[in-house]
């Protein structure tokens, strides 16, 4: 389970910064998500983990006309 000391971890890590800054000055970084991605994807999982009841499995369905 990813819990709150993995998601203080992952949004303190400074490696991540220091990289997303390089890239930000080297202009890189051209869309939103790549933007707030190092800080998004930390909460978004640890959304997931807390409150997710279960794995959900979609099947892509054919309609037939």
């Amino acid at each position: 389970m990813y819990g709150e000391w993995d998601l203080l971890c992952d949004l303190a890590g400074p490696r991540k910064y220091v990289q997303w800054l390089r890239e930000l000055r080297r202009g890189s970084l051209r869309s939103s998500a790549s933007v707030f991605f190092p800080v998004l994807r930390p909460i978004a999982v640890y959304m997931g983990s807390r409150f997710g009841k279960s794995y959900i499995k979609y099947e892509h369905q054919v309609s037939e006309a």
